[in-house]
This record gives structure tokens, C-alpha cells and sequence, in this order.
């Protein structure tokens, strides 16, 4: 006779680093969807990366800097609010962050595709970074190219948050690569 499972069986999750390049893709993908499901990316046209670290209370009314009251007082650190507004390719980047490096973002933005292509050609060819950011931009923005799919795809969503949605779900459902 059979042992019946637990009622909560713990599984052990592979390492990001340790997935191939495409389960890697669809783990960024995944990630950005959720992100801005919680509503933690603002999604916009025209921006690439911009992250804004918002003051605590305690710093607003004039008490020290929060890891500094918490070094000085014993204070638990009040966390701050992080808002993060970015395009599809901006958003990638930062899921790419979040999963692979656990960087801490400081607050500022990227202002070039560039800065975020360097980080995401980890994972994504630039053939695929630049069709996503033509898909997002409908052939506009920074990138300016025109492969031809990715314009019209971008031009079935009117809405930009549910346009790099419809992205991400796509490199979702193609394994690893967006295909418009």
C-alpha cells in the first residue's frame, strides 16, 4: 500500500543561473508579468527605466535617513516605496535584476536602450530585444526599426501596460522568444 503524500510538499526550485538561456527568457518574462500585475512596474512608452525611491515618513518629518535611525536607535529599517516605470524592454531588465543579479536598485533611470541591451543580452539576442522594443513602441521610440511583425503586433494593443503584456505572455507561450 502507498503512503499518501503530505498535505505541502516542499519543492526545491532550480537557480536561475542554472536554467538554459530559454527557461531563463521565459523566467524574465514571467517575472515582468507579475511585477506589473502587483502594480511594482508602471508601464509607459518613450521611457526606458525609471526608478524613484520615495522617502519613509520618518525621513519626510525630518528624522535622520532610515538606515541611519535604524543603526542609531536600534530601529527595525521602515522599508521605502519603490515604483519603477518603464517600457516592455525597461521591464525585462529589471525582472532580468531581480532573478539573476539581486542587485539593489538605488533610485535614477536608464536613459539609454543600450544600458538596458547590455544586461538583457545575457539572455536575449538583440534581434529579439530590438523586436520587442518595436513591438512595444509600434515602430517608434529609440529603437526606430521596422521589421514588419513586430509593429503590427504592438498595433492589436492600444493600451501600452496591455501591450507588454501581450509580449511577455508571447515569449511565455514560444519557450523563450518573443514571436509576433
Amino acid at each position: 500500500m502507498k503512503k499518501p503524500l503530505p498535505a505541502s510538499v516542499h519543492v526545491r526550485q532550480v537557480p536561475f543561473n542554472k536554467l538554459s538561456k530559454a527557461a531563463q527568457r521565459v523566467a524574465i518574462a514571467q517575472d515582468a508579468i507579475r511585477q506589473i500585475k502587483a502594480n511594482k512596474y508602471y508601464i509607459s512608452t518613450g521611457r526606458w527605466v525609471d526608478v524613484a525611491v520615495e522617502a519613509s515618513d520618518a525621513v519626510e518629518s525630518g528624522m535622520p535617513d532610515i538606515d541611519q535611525q535604524a543603526l542609531l536607535y536600534g530601529l527595525p529599517a521602515v522599508p521605502r516605496k519603490i515604483t519603477c516605470t518603464c517600457c516592455a524592454v525597461g521591464a525585462a531588465f529589471l525582472s532580468s535584476i531581480r532573478l539573476a543579479d539581486k542587485a539593489v536598485i538605488q533610485g535614477g533611470a536608464v536613459e539609454t536602450l543600450e544600458e538596458a541591451a547590455d544586461q538583457l543580452k545575457r539572455y536575449f539576442s538583440q534581434d529579439q530585444i530590438d523586436l520587442i522594443e518595436e513591438a512595444f513602441e509600434k515602430g517608434g521610440g529609440y529603437c526606430h526599426t521596422d521589421k514588419g511583425d513586430g509593429v503590427a503586433f504592438g498595433r492589436d494593443y492600444e493600451d501600452a501596460t496591455e501591450r507588454a503584456l501581450a509580449i511577455f505572455k508571447n515569449i511565455v507561450k514560444n519557450k523563450g522568444e518573443f514571436k509576433p
